[in-house]
């Protein structure tokens, strides 16, 4: 059999450009590289050159992790394979072949580069909500000098492939044909499981592209230890706290206005030590109450907007319950508003998916919906503190009304960067950056209490200043950067204030309260009579259980849970592959940075509370699914009874006495 003729030196008779066999070289040593780069990252979660070391007395272990590392490179042996052979039909076609091969290594680069923030690739569903401009912010963020040489890298090489003389345009032997064919045949059969089965295997096995065909979040669980739910949970409340009593006896008609911090954290929020300088909150503080221990749900801006509307648990859909059912009958924050007699307005940068559109929303009570050629009237450059431009507008449209209004500012997410010509003091992506964005909210939070009081609403506003999740920068190696692959307290330990000089006076509250008791408390300042809405009683009344229950399905192949009660948390990652489940337990108040694992220490006390998010898990899961399935979530009274287990409420919100 005669040698396939790959040659490095000088290039044969009739040839231009790179050797015959170099082009080929660098796409595999460039591709080879990119999966180098993951599998030392921090994302693999162990050492993989602890393991190869270790290869003689843990030889599973390593050849294990050589065919992870194989089977992450298949959909791109099956594509060159391809894309060579497309060289050999013509002009037009080896132009077609370029453009793939430069898709295929930018999409790959691309890819990695996801992997290096969030410790996983990015899924098809995952990408489906970003908007054009949201997408374009974060990877402007990234494109630094060695970002733009490594994208210009691509261009060169696909310029010379399928070049006169190249290995790709010679037709081999028959017998390197067969072999080839076999190979071809091979790299198509584990694409194939990749693609029909992604969950089966950790994110690092699959190409970045396989993954992108992921276009929903699993139906089932899989296999998740079993628990037992505890109702007391999410039980109603009726009765205010007794701090909160004297709240009873003030008659509540008042406006309500939530900031929607994006991507802030607790820790770095007024009235945290750690803060940044934020004057005009802290002029504010005598007209302030603090919840120190409110947590998000999920640390996704879809699901903490599902939770303050619906006033519910994240729903086992990555588009959200709104989302994945637009007339879902649940009642929602805007519908009682609208009931009480509130005109309402969703003001934000249009960056929020599916539930944050204006298709929904406007269906759900909110008469105004802030759109980018509303903005660009108000300011150039458009900027976080054009949203309360925004809502002055809309205030001045009809000033006798009252008026409820949503507020989502995004210079504080990923990369953190202000719009041109506005001066950006650190670099994209960076903690300093984060900060400044963070201190940026105080302006926007005291131009809103200057517009009030200008207007003379003040006094008869509530300003609500809660966020959707936090955000990681790498504290905890393993959970990644942005939003966080796992579930530590940065990525969902967040701030909630609320502001109005007639109901509050310097308060802190320490008990644990999640998003879904917000949006109670959003129709109960109102003037709403009733402290519930769906799963969630206002803060401010009596809870059973201080419980919050955590999930992330960021990487849907191995799931992320967690669960706080009083000063313990639980936390979860479930096991894949050969690697075991990780579980963790840890003090909050001793260890507030999450450093010392107690699961050895105080494993009676873990697996009570184990048990207790397991039971949550699959008794919420189970009803979404019955509710799903039963076709419940078209009819009001048949969903109430399969997903809540009770009557619905009356449509029109009782107003307070």
């Amino acid at each position: 059999m005669k040698p396939l003729p790959i040659t490095l030196g000088p290039p044969e008779k009739g040839a231009r450009g790179l050797g015959s066999g170099a082009v080929l070289l660098l796409v595999a040593l460039f591709l080879v590289g990119l999966r180098g780069v993951v599998f030392a990252s921090d994302g693999m979660g162990f050492s993989v050159k602890d393991l190869l070391a270790n290869w003689r007395t843990n030889p599973v272990g390593a050849v294990g992790l050589v065919q992870l590392f194989l089977s992450s490179l298949c959909f791109e042996l099956l594509s060159l394979l391809l894309l060579c052979r497309l060289t050999r039909s013509g002009m037009a076609a080896r132009w077609l072949a370029r453009g793939g091969l430069l898709a295929l290594l930018w999409l790959n680069l691309a890819g990695t580069q996801v992997f290096m923030v969030i410790n996983t690739y990015a899924k098809g569903f995952q990408l489906s909500g970003l908007s054009l401009p949201e997408l374009g912010r974060m990877m402007g963020g990234y494109l630094e000098p060695k970002m733009l040489a490594a994208l210009g890298l691509p261009v060169l090489v696909a310029l010379f492939f399928g070049r006169e003389g190249s290995v790709e345009r010679q037709r081999p032997p028959l017998r390197m044909r067969v072999l080839l064919l076999l190979l071809m045949l091979a790299a198509g059969g584990a694409v194939y499981r990749l693609v029909r089965y992604p969950l089966a295997v950790p994110a690092v096995a699959h190409s970045p592209l396989t993954l992108l065909v992921v276009n929903t979040l699993p139906e089932q669980l899989g296999q998740v230890p079993h628990g037992r739910p505890a109702p007391e949970d999410w039980a109603p409340s009726t009765r205010l706290e007794t701090r909160w009593q004297p709240l009873g006896g003030v008659p509540r008609d008042f406006n309500v206005v939530v900031v929607v911090l994006e991507s802030v954290r607790a820790s770095v929020f007024w009235p945290s030590p750690d803060a940044p300088p934020m004057p005009h909150l802290a002029e504010l503080a005598p007209h302030a109450a603090v919840f120190t221990r409110a947590y998000a749900h999920e640390p996704l801006s879809t699901k903490g907007l599902e939770s303050l509307l619906f006033g519910i648990y994240p729903s086992p859909y990555w588009e959200t319950a709104g989302g994945k059912f637009p007339d879902i009958p649940l009642d929602s924050v805007g519908e009682r508003w609208t009931a009480l007699g509130l005109r309402n307005a969703f003001i934000s940068h249009n960056e929020v998916p599916f539930m944050g559109e204006a298709g929904f929303l406007t269906r759900r009570g909110f008469s105004y919906y802030s759109t980018p050629k509303d903005m660009a009237e108000l300011d150039s450059p458009i900027t976080d503190r054009t949203l309360v431009k925004a809502l002055d507008r809309f205030i001045e449209g009809a000033p006798g009304k009252r008026f409820g209004a949503i507020l989502w500012p995004h210079h504080t997410h990923l990369p953190y960067q202000f719009p041109k010509p506005m001066e950006n003091a650190h670099p994209p992506n960076s903690f300093a950056a984060y900060r400044d964005a963070v201190a940026y909210q105080d302006l926007v939070i005291g131009d809103l209490v200057e517009m009030l009081k200008r207007r003379g609403q003040f006094e008869n506003t509530v300003l609500v200043l809660v966020a959707d999740h936090g955000e990681a920068f790498r504290e905890h190696p393993e959970a990644g950067s942005a939003h966080g692959d796992r579930l530590f307290d940065m990525s969902v330990h967040i701030p909630l204030v609320f502001i109005n000089p007639r109901l509050f006076h310097g308060e802190r509250d320490d008990r644990v309260v999640q998003q879904k008791d917000v949006a109670a408390t959003l129709a109960w300042l109102a003037g709403d009579s009733r402290p519930v809405l769906n799963l969630g009683s206002t803060v401010f009344h009596e809870h059973p259980s201080q419980t919050a229950y955590l999930i992330s399905h960021l990487d849907v192949a191995s799931m992320r849970g967690a669960l706080v009660q009083g000063r313990l948390k639980y936390m979860y990652v479930a096991p894949l592959g050969t690697k075991v489940a990780d579980e963790r337990l840890y003090d909050l108040v001793a260890d507030p940075g999450e450093r010392h694992d107690l699961w050895q220490e105080r494993q009676e006390e873990g697996r009570a509370l184990k048990a207790r998010y397991f039971g949550w898990l699959q008794y919420w899961s189970e009803r979404w699914g019955s509710a799903e399935h039963s076709g419940a979530v078209k009819d009001r009274e048949a969903l109430y009874r399969e997903l809540l287990g009770g009557a619905p409420p009356q449509v029109a919100s009782p107003a307070a006495e």
